[in-house]
Order: structure tokens, then C-alpha cells, then sequence
């Protein structure tokens, strides 16, 4: 006969193992399965951009993270998924772009005409 006390143990464990399972595994990257590089780098009106990918991510409801930083400093953050599935970023929230390379592009653009700090 199982007591009370041993009960309430595996309850627990139970519970905190499957807790944990669902926090600290890691999402699926469909960026790195699809072997895209998560790095690229280049010039753009004398400033330095990288691109990083950062697959999936669960809090952003599923959808894919890249991470843009302009002179090794200032950082834009954008995310595929628009409304035609394109990326996009809160620096021009009415614009969707083919990618990550054309939205860094118009931000610097928009930067450089004084529509907007980065």
C-alpha cells in the first residue's frame, strides 16, 4: 500500500520534472535545419550590419528571430511573420520587407534622412 507521503513525493517530481521539460528544452531552429548561415555581414552607406538568425522562438508566438546590429552597436529587432510572411520590425511597423537585408537597408535609409534614431 503506497502512503500518503510517497504520494505526495511522486506527485511532485512528476510535476516539477515535466515543468522543467517544458522550459528548458530548447525550440526547434528552422534556420539552422535548413542549413541558412546564422551569421552575414556587410556594408551599407559605410556602416557595418550583421545578421543573425536565431530560429524560433517560443514567446514570439512561433516565429523566426533575426537579430540586426548596425556598427557593432545599435540593435534592431525583427521577426518574420507579417501579414504576407515577410520580415518586419517595430523601427517601421507600416513596412514588410523580402528580408533581413532590405529592412536593415530602409532603416538606415530612414535613419540617415532623420526619420529615425537607432
Amino acid at each position: 500500500m503506497i502512503s500518503r507521503r510517497h504520494y505526495i513525493a511522486g506527485t511532485w517530481a512528476v510535476v516539477s520534472a515535466a515543468v522543467i521539460g517544458t522550459t528548458v528544452v530548447q525550440p526547434f531552429s528552422d534556420a539552422e535545419a535548413a542549413g541558412a548561415p546564422l551569421e552575414e555581414r556587410f556594408t551599407y552607406r559605410g556602416r557595418d550590419v550583421d545578421i543573425t538568425r536565431h530560429g524560433r522562438s517560443a514567446h514570439a508566438h512561433a516565429q523566426v528571430q533575426v537579430q540586426v546590429r548596425v556598427n557593432g552597436r545599435k540593435e534592431i529587432h525583427v521577426h518574420r511573420g507579417g501579414p504576407r510572411n515577410g520580415y518586419v520590425t517595430h523601427a517601421l511597423p507600416f513596412t514588410e520587407y523580402a528580408s533581413p537585408q532590405q529592412l536593415a537597408r530602409a532603416v538606415i535609409d530612414a535613419e540617415d534622412a532623420g526619420l529615425l534614431l537607432i
